[in-house]
């Protein structure tokens, strides 16, 4: 799989010295924040990556309704406690007490059947009247009662645990079969559960099974769907595709537990994971890495477990398949361990998980109010040195919860019960700031140019061009009009130097993208 540059303040590299690292693709879901370049896998972006800062994108603390067409900044959410981006960069948010999906647009175009704007929230699914029913039908037709978990394939799409009607529901984003099951782009599906709180159904069709209380909820690489099925403590699978999973032989359509034996508790290490004893929480965050394990909150529990996809050292531990084993935390709720083994942290009320194309582990430990990581190789992650298999606080102080940071620095951010963290395609981590009832980004700032030295140049091209601006630092791309610069470099944060290309006389837009936007100056060709 692709590589991630390990170098010397962000995973996005610089321009030497970097490591080459095996990607493993993110996974995962949980309430928002927006953290881009902190964890994931883009390729590098040229010389060095500005120092993320934090900002709040969606909400402003308010609990309540915002109407379709809002900036994302004002609009009003009812406890999300989920999120994930889709291929086109829409967030998508459960507004878990206003019984509906949402989206912020990451472009203007038309998503999800609605026209929208960059930058404003929709709504997706759901008539905001909590109960069930609509199957079949137009998504935002439909009743969903305290949806809670959210996940997005590769695709466009969408999974939901629509939680109070356990049930399972599904957003196909074109027409097709999935899960056994003819679907129309548009609709919504019941995928699993029958709307009766319950735990049956194992080897049988999933629409068919009872559930009781699903939250978290992920794709794994077949394509099938992996929840927390969590008033039940346990872990379940739905099959797009027949095969075998975690050692199961699994059929197209059919539902599994893969993890728990429906007891709450705390044992089994080391053996069947189907045999062991988990003791679940809301929000139960569960994630696939790109070995094929599957990583979950033990929430009450205060740990984080495997369960092996196949047979193998994973982690720093022999696994074997379908088997269960504890890579972090322990049952003593506390905070302690930071810069030391994972295994020895202490950690309370874990809930949202997440894994990066590194192969980091990150977690929403949400009684702490902090995002933690847990390091897959030794190097070097946002200006500070980790080793493999350690643990560190990356987003957050857990000393001062609250709400404060924006424009500041990760680890001096105050969050107030994070409930979940997801990384996104892009590679951006998003984080719930569920107590402060907002969506928080933290990622470099949007470039701005501000002057271009010579403003003009022949049509023959070739001429050393000075772009000046701010947060210039991550540039991937410089297009004089229609026609990328023949090279650019980046100096500083301040300066880019562009060699033009060939262009008919006239004046043209010159754009400067980076991972956080675009800015633009102008440029004229002079024939």
């Amino acid at each position: 799989m692709p590589g991630q540059l390990r170098g010397s303040g962000h995973r996005w590299g610089r321009a030497g010295g970097a490591r080459l690292l095996p990607g493993v693709p993110a996974a995962g879901g949980a309430l928002v924040v927006l953290v881009a370049s902190l964890l994931v896998g883009t390729p590098s972006y040229g010389s060095r990556v500005p120092a993320d800062i934090v900002t709040t994108v969606v909400g402003d603390g308010a609990h309540a309704y915002t109407a379709n067409g809002v900036g994302a900044s004002a609009a009003l959410l009812g406890d999300p406690l989920t999120a994930a981006v889709d291929p086109a960069g829409d967030i998508v948010v459960p507004d878990q007490n206003d019984n509906v999906i949402r989206a912020v647009a990451g472009s203007t175009g038309t998503a999800y059947g609605l026209a929208m704007t960059k930058g404003d929230i929709y709504t997706i699914a759901g008539t905001g009247v909590g109960g069930f029913g609509g199957d079949g039908g137009p998504a935002r037709a439909a009743e969903l009662w305290g949806p809670s978990g959210v996940a997005l394939d590769g695709a466009g799409d969408v999974a939901i645990t629509d939680t109070i009607n356990d049930e399972v529901r599904f957003l196909p984003h074109a027409t097709g079969v999935y899960f056994g099951v003819y679907m129309v782009s548009g609709n919504i599906y019941d995928v699993a559960g029958d709307n009766q709180d319950g735990y049956f159904g194992d080897g049988g069709q999933a629409t068919a099974a009872m559930l009781s209380g699903p939250d978290g909820v992920t794709f794994d690489a077949q394509g099938n769907l992996v929840f927390a099925d969590t008033n039940n403590d346990v872990i379940r699978l739905v099959v797009q595709n027949t095969g075998t999973d975690f050692g199961h032989s699994v059929v197209e359509g059919d539902i599994y537990t893969i993890a728990g034996n429906g007891t709450f508790g705390y044992s089994g290490n080391g053996g069947p994971a189907t045999a062991a004893a988990l003791d679940l929480e809301p929000l139960s965050g569960v994630a696939v890495d790109g070995a094929g394990n599957l990583v979950m909150a033990d929430g009450i529990n205060n740990v984080i477990r495997v369960v092996a996809g196949s047979a193998g050292t994973y982690y720093g531990i022999a696994m074997q398949t379908g088997d269960i084993y504890t890579i972090a935390g322990n049952p003593t709720g506390g905070y302690s361990g930071d810069r030391h083994p994972a295994a020895a942290a202490e950690m309370a009320d874990p809930m949202g998980v997440a894994v990066d194309s590194s192969g980091d582990i990150l977690v929403a430990d949400s009684t702490n109010s902090v995002i933690r990581m847990i390091a897959a190789f030794t190097g070097v992650y946002d200006h500070m040195r980790v080793r493999a298999g350690d643990i560190y606080t990356v987003v957050g102080d857990a000393a001062a919860p609250g709400y404060g940071g924006d424009g500041g620095k990760p680890r001096r951010a105050s969050l107030n019960g994070p409930t979940g963290v997801s990384v996104t395609p892009t590679g951006e981590l998003l984080v719930a700031d569920n107590g402060n009832n907002v969506i928080r980004r933290v990622g470099p700032p949007e470039p701005v140019v501000t002057e271009l030295l010579p403003g003009s140049g022949t049509s023959a091209g070739d001429a050393r061009v000075v772009i000046k601006g701010r947060d210039l630092r991550g540039a991937t791309s410089v297009v004089f009009g229609s026609t990328p610069a023949t090279s650019f470099v980046v100096k500083s944060a301040t300066k880019i130097i562009a060699r033009s290309p060939a262009e008919p006389a006239g004046t043209v837009a010159v754009v400067v993208t980076s991972p956080a936007g675009s800015s633009q100056g102008s440029y004229t060709f002079t024939g």
